[in-house]
């Protein structure tokens, strides 16, 4: 439990390990289940990632894929989480995999009604690969929202973050948490900085991704590249 640092020199290096460890948990966890679960993360930073998992030779068809968050807009918008996962990772190989997403493909009705959709059709993932803001929020739990200090019972919450646009959904702390392992990729000076914040004893008080580095229930596997 807890976390572990892999350190790397440059991108490349880092999303090349980052690729083995997923196919070794993605070829273990099919031989424990009929299918495996993996939730990824949005934004800009992962696509580069993203494509170079789609050409993976794996049983993409026994893979359902969904979203650690996604910004309430409709999803053929340009800034729509769904939309990523589409242009960037359901291609290829990966293609073959099954898709939940976070909301439905038109938005209608009250950020209510689309919190109930989305955990209505929530699935634990096994597997979730996370990415870290500098402020410290991870998937869409941000430092001035109150979703990651709460042990939400539900698996998805909203959230609207101040310094960021439109309201989301997320994954709570206790759903990240269920996942079997949390992989975060990160870079730079910057969020190393971050990082080590995060990983002070009085942090997961302050920061989103602290409470996930100091948990007890899982252990997040951080993959760091310096450049």
């Amino acid at each position: 439990m807890g976390y572990q640092l892999f350190e790397f020199e440059n991108l490349e290096d880092c999303h090349r390990a980052l690729i083995e460890r997923f196919k070794e948990f993605f070829n273990n966890a099919l031989k424990k289940y009929h299918q495996v679960s993996v939730a990824f993360s949005g934004g800009r930073s992962p696509i580069s990632l993203l494509q170079k998992l789609s050409v993976l030779d794996l049983k993409w068809h026994e893979c359902l894929v969904s979203l650690v968050d996604e910004r309430i807009i409709d999803t053929s918008h340009k800034d729509s989480n769904t939309k990523l996962l589409h242009d960037y990772l359901l291609q290829n190989n990966a293609l073959k995999a099954s898709f939940t997403p976070l909301l439905p493909e038109k938005i209608s009705g009250d950020t209510n009604e689309l919190l109930d959709f989305a955990n209505q059709h929530f699935k634990q993932p096994h597997l979730a690969i996370l990415g870290m803001g500098t402020d410290g929020h991870t998937a869409s739990l941000f430092p001035e929202t109150s979703a990651f200090l709460n042990e939400e019972k539900e698996n998805i919450v909203l959230t609207k973050p101040i310094n960021a646009p439109y309201e989301r959904l997320s994954m709570s702390i206790n759903a990240l948490e269920n996942c079997e392992k949390l992989f975060l990729s990160i870079s730079g000076v910057e969020k190393r900085e971050v990082l080590e914040k995060a990983l002070k004893e009085n942090a997961p008080y302050s920061l989103p991704i602290a409470r996930i580095l100091h948990s007890k229930k899982v252990t997040t596997e951080v993959f760091y590249a310096k450049n």
